[in-house]
């Protein structure tokens, strides 16, 4: 015969902690040159991270020429909070355009 088992929830512990005044500021504050680096490092070579289709190997590789472009988009972020201008805008206008706008293609 089953035993009847009797579970105890303790719903206090499922709320979350308050932060302190550190923890708070470092949520809301830009993003370091380490902290971005960090990441970068942890990037999968052989992935691409956005719809751009570059991959983890050309953006290391490439890191010393989009360091600047790439930290400009990170604060325009946290001044803006659109992330759906990080998705299509600013990468985008990393990419080659031809004469009429539209993303240049290999020769």
């Amino acid at each position: 015969m089953p035993k009847n088992h009797t579970l105890h929830l303790n719903l206090e512990a499922l709320s979350p902690r308050k932060l302190n005044d550190q923890e708070a500021m470092n949520l809301i504050s830009t993003f370091t040159i380490g902290e971005v680096e960090l990441a970068l490092k942890s990037l999968d070579s052989t992935k691409a991270p956005g719809p751009d289709g570059l991959n983890g190997a050309f953006i290391k590789e490439s890191w010393s020429f989009l360091k600047r472009e790439f930290m400009l988009m990170f604060e325009a972020f946290h001044a803006n909070g659109d992330e759906n201008q990080l998705q299509s805008g600013d990468m985008a206008n990393l990419l080659p355009r031809g004469p009429t706008g539209e993303v240049a293609k290999e020769p």
